[in-house]
């Protein structure tokens, strides 16, 4: 069953918790490129993923998002 990833921010992200100087690293550092770039170009196309799935049975997909950035840095650091 195809969901599309809810936009959203989590009230509870791990960001949240962070202290602002551990925040402001992880945003120059390739995470915060990744975050403000690739992440977008993931969402938009998520919808073409959608013929993979049941329209009816099963569960609910993982965020495609999720599984094209761990396949991204699999493929990148392997």
């Amino acid at each position: 069953m195809f969901r599309r990833s809810d936009p959203q921010a989590l009230l509870f992200s791990a960001c949240a918790w962070m202290p602002k100087t551990k925040q402001e690293r992880c945003a120059a550092s390739w995470a915060g490129v990744f975050r403000e770039k690739s992440l977008p170009i993931l969402r938009r196309v998520e919808g073409e993923f959608a013929d993979l799935y049941h329209p009816e049975k099963g569960r609910p997909n993982r965020p495609v998002e999720l599984i094209l950035a761990v396949l991204i840095f699999n493929l990148t650091y392997s």
